[in-house]
C-alpha cells in the first residue's frame, strides 16, 4: 500500500472508528472507499454538514439514521453488500456538486441522501439528467423547486417543505387582527421560497406582511434585523431561517424582550428537536412552528428514538429520521424491484405504501413529494415540561391531503 493510500485508509478509520461497520465522513473533497467495497453491491451515499450550522440537525446522527436503516435490511440488499460512504459538503454548493458527480460517475453510489443544503440539492438535481444512475433522497433539504420546475423521476422529497411550512403557519396560525408579519429569511433557497409562500397565503387569508428583510446565510448577528420587526408592531415575526442561525435569532429576540412585548416568534423554516433543547425552554417556550414528526408521537416512534439516543446521546431530528425512513422505504423498493436499476426502483418507490417509525401510510406522488401528515407545535414552558427531552405539545394535526401543495397546483412536469 503506498503512502497516501495509506494515509487515506487510516484516516476514514479513524473518523469513524466508533461506528462499527463501514461509515465514511470525509473532511476532503470526497471519499471513494471502492478498494474496500463489494463492487456489485449497492452503495449509497450521504453528504452532509459535519461541523457547521446545521450539523445539529443532520449530521453525524443522520449517518446513524441512515446505517440503522441498512443494519435493519441486514446489511444487505438483493443477497450483496449495502456500503454507506458519507461526505462533508461544508455547505458549499461547488464541492457538494464536485462530491455528487465524481459518486455517480466514478464510484457507483446508487443513491444520495440528504444534500445538506437546497442549493447543493437543486445543483444536484440539474446534473442528474447527465448521469445514468443516481436516486436523490431529499431528507434535510426542503425547497419545493426539488418537486416543482426542477423535479426529475429519480428525486424524493420526504418531511416538509417550503410550501407545507408556509400554508401551515399562515392557515393554522394567525388569523384575523392577529394575521400581521414581518419577515426575517435567510438569503438561500429555501428561505426564498418559503417566505414567497407565506408572503401569498398570509394576503390570500387577508393578512399583511409589514415588513421583510433578508440575511446572509453565515449571518451571526441579528440586532438591526430584530430592531426592525419589533418597531413594525407586527403581530407575528416570521424566522425564516435554520440550524444556528434560527437559535441566534431566537436567543437575541429573547434578550430585546419582543415575546414579552406581546409579539410572537414563529419559525418560518422547521421547528427542530435539536433547536429547542439548544436554545432552552427557558429561551424558547412559546415558539411555533410546523413539524414532520415527534419522537414520542407514537410507541414505534418513540422506542426507535430510545435507541437513537442510546447511540447518540440525543433525540433525533425530524430530519435524521427523515433519512432512516427515506433510506429503508429505498432499501425496499430495490428489493421489490429485482434491480438498482434507478427507473424501476424509482417506480416502486412511487407504488410502495412507506410504513415505518416515522410516518405511517405514507405514499409518493409522481412529482416525488412523499405525503403524510404534519403538526404544528409550540415549545412547552418549563413548568409544562416533563423532562430534558420534553419539549413540544402537539397544537394541532395538519391531514397528509391538506398538508402540501395539490398536485394539480405542481409546476413538476412530470404532473402533465
Amino acid at each position: 500500500m503506498s503512502r497516501a493510500a495509506f494515509f487515506s485508509w487510516h484516516v476514514r478509520r479513524r473518523l469513524f472508528a466508533g461506528f462499527g461497520t463501514l461509515v465514511v465522513l470525509c473532511a476532503m473533497a470526497w471519499c471513494t472507499g471502492s478498494s474496500m467495497a463489494d463492487e456489485n453491491g449497492l452503495k449509497i451515499g450521504i453528504l452532509l454538514d459535519a461541523s457547521g450550522p446545521f450539523s445539529d440537525v443532520g449530521g453525524k446522527g443522520a449517518v446513524q439514521a441512515l446505517q440503522t436503516a441498512v443494519d435493519e435490511a441486514g446489511g444487505k440488499a438483493l443477497g450483496k453488500t449495502i456500503q454507506v460512504i458519507s461526505a462533508d459538503a461544508q455547505n458549499k454548493t461547488d464541492l457538494g456538486l464536485s462530491i455528487a458527480k465524481d459518486w455517480l460517475r466514478n464510484q457507483g453510489v446508487d443513491a444520495l441522501a440528504d444534500l445538506d443544503t437546497s442549493s447543493i440539492g437543486l445543483a444536484v438535481t440539474g446534473d442528474l439528467k447527465n448521469q445514468s444512475r443516481g436516486i436523490l433522497l431529499y431528507t434535510i433539504v426542503n425547497a419545493e423547486a426539488l418537486i416543482g420546475a426542477s423535479c426529475t423521476p429519480w428525486g424524493f422529497m420526504w418531511q416538509t417543505d417550503s410550501y407545507a411550512w408556509a400554508k401551515g403557519l399562515a392557515t393554522d396560525i394567525a388569523s384575523g387582527a392577529n394575521n400581521t408579519w414581518f419577515f426575517i429569511q435567510v438569503d438561500f433557497a429555501s428561505g426564498v421560497s418559503a417566505s414567497a409562500n407565506l408572503k401569498a397565503l398570509i394576503e390570500a387569508a387577508g393578512g399583511k406582511v409589514l415588513g421583510q428583510v433578508k440575511h446572509p446565510a453565515d449571518a451571526t448577528d441579528f440586532s438591526s434585523y430584530l430592531l426592525q420587526a419589533q418597531s413594525s408592531g407586527a403581530k407575528n415575526i416570521a424566522l425564516i431561517n435554520s440550524g444556528a442561525q434560527f437559535i441566534n435569532s431566537v436567543r437575541q429576540a429573547n434578550e430585546f424582550g419582543i415575546v414579552k412585548g406581546g409579539q410572537t416568534l414563529v419559525a418560518g423554516l422547521t421547528l427542530y428537536t435539536s433547536d429547542a433543547h439548544t436554545m432552552g425552554l427557558e429561551v424558547a417556550q412559546g415558539l411555533t412552528g410546523v413539524s414532520a414528526y415527534e419522537w414520542n408521537q407514537s410507541p414505534e416512534t418513540e422506542a426507535w428514538s430510545k435507541k437513537f439516543f442510546d447511540k447518540m446521546g440525543k433525540m433525533p431530528t425530524s430530519a435524521q429520521i427523515g433519512v432512516y425512513s427515506a433510506t429503508k422505504h429505498y432499501i425496499k423498493a430495490v428489493e421489490a424491484a429485482g434491480t438498482t436499476n434507478r427507473d424501476a426502483v424509482a417506480a416502486k418507490m412511487r407504488e410502495l405504501p412507506v410504513n415505518d417509525a416515522f410516518v405511517k401510510n405514507g405514499s409518493i406522488r409522481k412529482d416525488g413529494r412523499m405525503v403524510h401528515d404534519l403538526q404544528i407545535i409550540q415549545v412547552k414552558t418549563p413548568a409544562e415540561s416533563k423532562g430534558e427531552w420534553d419539549l413540544f405539545k402537539t397544537v394541532k394535526v395538519i391531514p397528509a391531503d391538506k398538508a402540501f401543495r395539490p398536485l394539480e397546483e405542481s409546476a413538476c412536469p412530470l404532473t402533465r
